[in-house]
């Protein structure tokens, strides 16, 4: 789906889209429930204020006011981390037609165009990572590799400098730390492609 298209979607179709979404990423079942939940929520909240479409800035408004959520701190309450995780997962959808799936429960298939270099990344960040760090490579490697293909560009070589600069906007309103650590990620990616010459140079990215 087009960005411009998910951008006019009501908020509940947006939940809808959401949650189809995140079975095609084969979340479990208790954790939809407890989505489906905090959507509840937040969707009755909307309604009492009149609000049809989903903003990201509603969203917050929301976290804050009725539960004083940051989502971009860490939560010690079960329940907190959900519900931010739930509006979280709708702002990554509406702006981005995807959304980052955080704990893998299954092997991540990797779109055809970026296989080989990202199974060759992964291979080699797991002879020399902790296990937590090696989740974190994976999680937002294949954020980057997921965004690429949302935006038709289907092949590592064929990523552009403005394509990466998308890229970063999506991360806008995140803390410095994970910006870093996303910026990180991709630049290790893109010299680890080029040493092994899955790019034929190293665009100006950086």
């Amino acid at each position: 789906m087009s960005n411009g298209t998910q951008q006019h979607r009501t908020l509940e179709g947006l939940i809808a889209e959401t949650r189809a979404h995140l079975v095609s990423l084969d979340y479990g079942k208790d954790t939809l429930r407890h989505m489906d939940n905090c959507w509840k929520t937040f969707a009755n909240h909307a309604k009492s204020k009149g609000v049809v479409y989903f903003s990201f800035d509603f969203g917050l408004r929301f976290l804050m006011e009725r539960y004083s959520v940051d989502p971009f701190t860490k939560e010690t309450s079960s329940y907190r981390r959900t519900m931010s995780r739930a509006i979280t997962a709708l702002a990554d959808y509406h702006k981005n037609g995807f959304v980052s799936k955080r704990r893998p429960t299954r092997q991540h298939v990797w779109h055809e165009g970026y296989r080989d270099a990202c199974v060759a990344f992964m291979g080699n960040a797991a002879s020399r990572l902790a296990k937590s760090s090696l989740r974190l490579h994976r999680c937002n490697l294949e954020r980057f590799a997921n965004y690429m293909v949302s935006i038709g560009i289907h092949s590592v070589s064929d990523i552009t400098p403005d394509a990466v600069d998308g890229y970063i906007e999506t991360y806008a309103g995140y803390s410095k730390r994970t910006v870093s650590y996303a910026c990180y990620v991709m630049k290790s990616f893109f010299n680890f492609a080029l040493d092994n010459g899955y790019i034929p140079k190293i665009p100006p990215f950086f």
